[in-house]
């Protein structure tokens, strides 16, 4: 029998999806109205899953403050001086490139980053990788199909490769200077997250790291998964099945620190690139004008379609959260609008000129 959430936030989910994650004398436990366990006791569930057998997909210590480094510098500063030279000398001075893919923020950069050019030289030339290509899970998919060590020598970080996992241990050895990002308004992402997507109900509550309690409604959902993007950027952590959709950095229940928010924008700051996910065809064009290569086609189709949206239309925040916002998740992203418009300045982009040379232009 559905789940049914309250009016005006009804998203029914089937539980004979949850049947095959939870232990079965469990089933008929789940309890919406269940007191949201602390880490240690969701900890406890956690490793009663059959999908969560390594220590990877439980939630650690979070690091001490002194042990994560405050960057003194923008490490990004140096395409101020570069922006002059060649779009073929800037991709050289960031490879190999490091995809930090925050959830519901557009995994259709990677038919962008698979095709820079000379990355990624034993994929087709005009490969395109979406659920048609490849089917729902394609980012997991396209990388069975094509390794990347193999196919895309030495162009990526393969690890954490467009996963929603942490990147706080590997940062300063891989992210720092060679990141690339995709933000999104923070409600929209959230409200993304909430309802299902690709027509598959169980792909609602995205990044909900509760199995034995679902979310009553959005409101309850969005103060678990707030500031999820921060985290990622802060935190270590692995998403557990299906599909690395549900828990991992995202779905932590511990607040964001205001040292974490502090030093996700930093972060921020060092990433080879920083897109937006509202301003997608500018930050297209940018990604081209910075690294090269022609636009395509395939960069401008939407890959993973929310399906309680209408048209190209952004969800009511108002409606569904009131006036709810996510306070961690907020700064970060006033800071990668602030970077992005910054560099499409810098490389004297206008949104004329990119319908003329990147849009129009898009060879396939």
């Amino acid at each position: 029998m559905p789940v049914q959430h309250p009016k005006d936030d009804n998203v029914p989910l089937d539980l004979e999806f949850y049947k095959r994650y939870l232990v079965p004398s469990d089933i008929g436990n789940m309890n919406l109205n269940a007191k949201l366990p602390n880490v240690n006791e969701l900890n406890t569930q956690l490793k009663r899953l059959n999908a969560v057998k390594e220590e990877k997909y439980l939630y650690m210590p979070l690091p001490k403050h002194d042990q994560m480094k405050m960057m003194p510098i923008d490490l990004h500063s140096r395409f101020r001086h570069t922006a002059a030279g060649t779009a073929a000398e800037r991709l050289a001075t960031v490879k190999p490139l490091a995809w930090v893919h925050v959830p519901k923020c557009g995994s259709g950069l990677i038919n962008t980053l698979i095709h820079l050019p000379g990355v990624c030289p034993g994929v087709p030339r005009f490969l395109r990788v979406n659920q048609q290509t490849f089917s729902e899970a394609f980012v997991v998919n396209f990388q069975k199909r094509y390794p990347l060590h193999k196919f895309c020598p030495r162009g990526f970080f393969p690890g954490h490769w467009g996963t929603h996992e942490g990147i706080n241990r590997d940062f300063d050895a891989h992210y720092a200077g060679h990141g690339v990002i995709m933000l999104r308004q923070p409600e929209q992402r959230i409200i993304s997250g909430w309802f299902p997507h690709d027509g598959l109900i169980f792909n609602a509550q995205q990044s909900w790291p509760y199995p034995h309690r679902l979310a009553r409604n959005i409101k309850e959902y969005a103060r678990v998964v707030s500031g999820c993007a921060t985290k990622m950027l802060t935190r270590d952590g692995v998403p557990f099945r299906p599909l690395g959709h549900f828990g991992g950095p995202c779905g932590d229940p511990r607040p964001p620190s205001t040292h974490e928010i502090l030093l996700g924008q930093r972060r921020l700051n060092a990433f080879a690139f920083v897109g937006l996910t509202e301003e997608w065809h500018m930050s297209i064009c940018l990604f081209r004008a910075m690294y090269g290569g022609r636009c395509l086609k395939s960069e401008f189709a939407n890959t993973r379609p929310g399906d309680r949206r209408h048209g190209k239309a952004p969800y009511s925040v108002k409606k569904l959260l009131g006036n709810y916002r996510d306070p961690y998740d907020g700064p970060l992203y006033r800071e990668g609008v602030r970077l992005f418009w910054q560099r499409v300045r810098q490389f004297k982009l206008t949104r004329e000129g990119c319908a003329r040379t990147c849009f129009r232009s898009a060879m396939i």
